[in-house]
């Protein structure tokens, strides 16, 4: 899942579907990927619900905010989840703390069976690695375990300082 995902101008069914065409896009799985991926919600609200087409283009279409796109686009990644190697760039980029808290809980379950690459600048996703790389101007400056990285004092640890110190003052 890229940071700018696809926002397809089909139903809430076919955009979450399109993760994976080979499966029926009716099935139960459908219904998890979007719970896993905070779109049940989205979908709940929807006039026709899965069958609502979204976008601008279409009469009668219903546009999402910023953040219920990123939500679809993610639960079209969790209904790929078959896949053993699974990318995603900033995933909650868009969302508020407590959907993030709910992705990362479910990335954190699927990550324990699959090999999942997640670039994010967010402590809270950073936190599901067993492997960190900091990246500075495009080249490694720290490589690790999280809290090799967060102890060692570099990009790394400030970045988790200045999350605690916002989160906390929340």
């Amino acid at each position: 899942m890229f940071q700018t995902f696809g926002k397809y101008e089909v139903t809430a069914r076919e955009n979450i579907a399109i993760g994976d065409i080979s499966v029926d896009r009716h099935e139960a799985g459908l219904a998890e990927a979007a719970a896993a991926g905070l779109a049940d919600a989205v979908v709940r609200e929807l006039p026709d619900g899965y069958d609502t087409k979204l976008g601008r283009e279409f009469v009668g279409a219903h546009q999402l905010s910023g953040g219920q796109w990123q939500r679809v686009a993610l639960s079209r990644w969790f209904f790929r989840a078959g896949a053993d190697l699974l990318v995603l760039d900033e995933p909650t980029a868009a969302m508020d703390l407590a959907a993030e808290a709910r992705v990362v809980d479910a990335l954190e379950q699927l990550g324990s069976s699959r090999t999942l690459i997640i670039a994010s600048h967010r402590p809270e996703v950073v936190r599901l690695a067993t492997r960190v790389v900091v990246l500075d101007h495009g080249r490694v400056v720290e490589d690790g375990p999280p809290t090799a990285v967060t102890q060692r004092g570099g990009h790394g640890a400030q970045l988790f300082q200045l999350d605690s110190r916002t989160r906390g003052a929340a």
